[in-house]
């Protein structure tokens, strides 16, 4: 029983850490994302953000796919190794 105790306390730890970190990185990347908009409409005009606007749904596909393997590999760290 202290076994089962101790692992499901490392992965409450592991996913309060992880939240946490996921938050952060989606917050830095939306800014980002709005930054360009920003820069590409002013300085180079609607075309540029409508290139912006096309590439931006390959790089959610990477993004979430680099999601889904990071949630994996968070998982298999976490569990126990009996």
């Amino acid at each position: 029983m202290g076994a089962q105790t101790e692992n499901s306390e490392l992965i409450k730890r592991t996913f309060g850490k992880y939240l946490a970190m996921s938050i952060l990185i989606t917050l830095s990347a939306t800014l980002g994302m709005m930054i360009d908009n920003v820069i590409a409409g002013n300085l180079l005009g609607s075309g540029a953000v409508a290139a912006i606007g096309m590439s931006l749904s390959v790089f959610m596909l990477f993004s979430g796919c680099a999601g889904i393997l990071e949630t994996g590999a968070v998982a298999l760290c976490a569990r126990d190794r009996r």
